[in-house]
C-alpha cells in the first residue's frame, strides 16, 4: 500500500463524512442497509460517523490512516500526497466532532511532528487545527479536548464519558493488586463493582462500569499478563529502532489500551509495521556483525 492508495482512502472517507454531516437524512436513506446501529440519525452535537458505528470510531479511523501515511513517509521514504492526507485527516476529525479522535490526533501530532524538521505548510495546518479547536464551537470534540487540557480534574469529575474511561482504567490498576494474574474471563462487571465499592472510586470519579477501557477490562481478566502483552508490543520496536518510532508504537498501544476494539484493523496494521521495521533493523545489525 503506497501513499496514493492512502490518499484515495482518506479522500473517500472525508467525502463520506462530509455527505453524512451536511445531508444526514439522504445519507441514511442510501446507506441504511449497511450502517451499523444507525447512530448518524442525529448529527447535532456528536458529529458524523460515515459508515462507522459511531463518530468516535470514525475519528480514530481517520487518525489511523494518517499514522500509516506518516509511517510510510518516515520508513519507506514515500512522501507523495502526505500533506493532503494530513489535511483530509484534520477535516475528517472535525466533521466527526469526536473527543476521542481529536485527542488522539493531537497526541500523535505532538509525538510525531515536534521531533522533526518539517515544512512551514505543516506548521500552518497544525496551527489552524489548534486555532479551530480553541476558538470555534465544534461540539463535543472541542469541548472534551479543551476541558482535558485546561482542567483535567474537572473533566474527570464532571464529564461522564471521560469519567467512565478513567474509572474503568483505575479499576484495572486495583484489580492487579487484588489478583495479580487476573480473575479470568468471567464477570468483569461484578469484579469491577466490588473494586469500585471497596476503594470508593465513585466518590471522586463521575463514571460508570463498562467496557470503555480495554486496559481495565483485560487487566481484570488477565492481570499482569495483559500488562506484559502491552509492554512487549510497545517496547520491542522502541528498543530496536529508537525513539523515532515511539509515535507509531505509542498510538497502537493507546488503541489497545482504551475503548477501541482489540480487533480494530488499524491497531494491528501499526503493530505489524513497527515490528516489521524492528525485524529489518535487527537483520541489518546481524549482517553487519
Amino acid at each position: 500500500m503506497n501513499q496514493k492508495i492512502l490518499l484515495h482512502i482518506s479522500f473517500f472517507w472525508f467525502g463520506l463524512l462530509t455527505f453524512n454531516f451536511f445531508y444526514a437524512e439522504i445519507f441514511i436513506f442510501i446507506f441504511e442497509d449497511v450502517m451499523y446501529g444507525m447512530r448518524s440519525q442525529n448529527i447535532g452535537y456528536r458529529g458524523a460517523s460515515g459508515l462507522a458505528p459511531e463518530p468516535g470510531f470514525a475519528g480514530l479511523l481517520s487518525v489511523g490512516i494518517f499514522a500509516i501515511s506518516a509511517f510510510k513517509k518516515e520508513y519507506h521514504l514515500d512522501k507523495n500526497y502526505f500533506l493532503w492526507i494530513f489535511i483530509f485527516t484534520i477535516l475528517s476529525v472535525m466533521l466527526t466532532r469526536s473527543g476521542t479522535g481529536s485527542l488522539y490526533l493531537l497526541i500523535f501530532c505532538l509525538f510525531y511532528f515536534f521531533r522533526l524538521r518539517y515544512t512551514p505548510y505543516l506548521f500552518a495546518c497544525f496551527g489552524i487545527f489548534i486555532f479551530a479547536y480553541f476558538n470555534l464551537d465544534l461540539g463535543r470534540g472541542s469541548n472534551s479536548v479543551v476541558s482535558l487540557l485546561l482542567d483535567p480534574f474537572s473533566a474527570v469529575t464532571q464529564d461522564t464519558s471521560i469519567g467512565t474511561r478513567v474509572l474503568n482504567t483505575v479499576v484495572g490498576l486495583f484489580s492487579v493488586i487484588e489478583q495479580p494474574l487476573g480473575f479470568g474471563f468471567d464477570d468483569y462487571a461484578g469484579v469491577a463493582a466490588d473494586i469500585v465499592v471497596k476503594y470508593s472510586l465513585s466518590d471522586d470519579i463521575n463514571g460508570s462500569i463498562g467496557t470503555s477501557s480495554n486496559f481495565g477490562r483485560y487487566s481484570v481478566y488477565m492481570g499482569m499478563l495483559w500488562w506484559l502483552f502491552l509492554f512487549l508490543f510497545f517496547a520491542i520496536p522502541v528498543l530496536v529502532c529508537g525513539r523515532k518510532i515511539i509515535a507509531f508504537s505509542g498510538l497502537a498501544f493507546i488503541f489497545l489500551s482504551t475503548s477501541v476494539s482489540v480487533s480494530f484493523p488499524v491497531t494491528w496494521a501499526l503493530i505489524a509495521l513497527t515490528h516489521l521495521e524492528a525485524h529489518k533493523v535487527l537483520c541489518r545489525k546481524l549482517i553487519i556483525k
